[in-house]
């Protein structure tokens, strides 16, 4: 299964060994998801004494399950020994193959702050709309993102507004921003740090050199990357509907997806059978998706779920509003979307930012139809 362990080094002994048409842009088809249907709770409880962030509930039993990334959290310096790459790689080849996505316990990405960057968000949402307009979004993908002016399934309105934004493209701070933007600044050297060991888990798991991903973002932490923060804000629902869509189902169009959240509901997976999986908030733990980029490069060994947010009405009681922080972590621009095929006649495929670009606005596009 891990078959390509020599390049790993060794620290001390460890204690415990469709086509889709967007734009005019094909992609090959998906392969189907195929669910978990028990909880995975061997998730270890070491060190998680260490950082804030380690103090994580189990999950409700789903089928989405629960990976203890331990000595690959990014709170650690050291080099993880060979037996916890070795762990780490096959639940994360578990988890990967059979939903798409996992809950990350032992990440090492501190608690207060995910939890100011969130408030902080909550804060700017809130504001009137003449304060938020200051940062429209624009055509390089970043900026403020108006309520109801996009939608990525097309179907119908999607209750959200959002801010997008590549920390290094924002500093030092010499012009009045929004706080979280900040935040998002220490923030993103954990998420980084994190993001980097596990692509190195997903090529080893695919046989490949253990760099085979990280070599694909070079321009990652630059302001040339195309990995961007996004914050998301759900409104409640009005009116007599009891609920209403938040953001229209799609996969993500990254390598990998870490989801921060606050204490709602609202988020939904799509298991192999066709029927919405609601994927509970846990406190300390971080959702990691796939994308479609490490879809097609692991040869579609690794599914990129697809998803939604449910936003509920604001007559159910004790419902909060929901805000999450999504990094998602893209290639470098020039990279193919998925590998060449080995036909001479079939067409090359777009790169990165073509392909992202596309899919941006096709759902601006569609969203001023509305």
């Amino acid at each position: 299964m891990c078959s390509n362990f020599l390049h790993t080094k060794h620290g001390t002994d460890c204690d415990r060994v469709r086509p889709v048409i967007i734009n005019s842009i094909a992609c090959p088809n998906r392969t189907t998801t195929t669910s978990i249907t028990a909880c995975n709770t061997t998730s270890s409880s070491r060190r998680h004494s260490r950082c804030s962030s380690m103090q994580s509930e189990a999950p409700p039993c789903s089928k989405v399950p629960t990976v203890d990334v331990g000595d690959l959290g990014a709170h650690h310096a050291e080099e993880p020994c060979q037996q916890e790459w070795e762990r780490v790689t096959r639940e994360l080849e578990q988890a990967f193959s059979d939903i798409g996505c996992a809950y990350l316990t032992g990440h090492g990405v501190p608690d207060h702050l995910i939890n100011e960057m969130l408030s902080t968000g909550v804060a700017f949402f809130k504001q009137q709309e003449e304060v938020k307009i200051r940062w429209a979004k624009d055509m390089n993908l970043h900026g403020y993102i108006k309520m109801n002016s996009e939608r990525f399934a097309g179907a119908g309105p999607e209750l959200h507004e959002g801010f997008v934004f590549n920390p290094a493209c924002y500093g030092p701070y010499n012009e009045e921003v929004p706080l979280f933007m900040t935040l998002l600044v220490p923030l993103h050297e954990f998420c980084r740090t994190l993001s980097r060991r596990l692509m190195t888990c997903f090529a080893l798991s695919v046989g490949k050199n253990r760099d085979y991903f990280v070599n694909m973002h070079q321009d990652s932490g630059t302001k040339n990357s195309l990995s961007t923060y996004r914050l998301n804000y759900y409104p409640l629902a009005s009116g007599d509907q009891e609920e209403v869509v938040g953001f229209g189902a799609h996969a993500d169009y990254t390598t990998i997806t870490l989801l921060f959240s606050n204490d709602s509901k609202g988020l939904q997976v799509r298991d192999s059978a066709g029927q919405w999986v609601d994927v509970a908030y846990v406190p300390g733990t971080i959702l990691l998706l796939a994308g479609e980029f490490l879809h097609f490069h692991s040869y579609k060994r690794f599914k990129a779920p697809m998803h939604r947010v449910v936003v509920p009405s604001e007559y159910q009681p004790g419902r909060l509003h929901r805000v999450t922080c999504g990094f998602f972590d893209h290639p470098d621009s020039h990279q193919p979307m998925w590998p060449p095929s080995e036909d001479p006649t079939s067409p090359a495929p777009p790169n990165v930012k073509d392909y992202l670009l596309a899919i941006m606005r096709r759902a601006v596009d569609i969203g001023a139809k509305k």
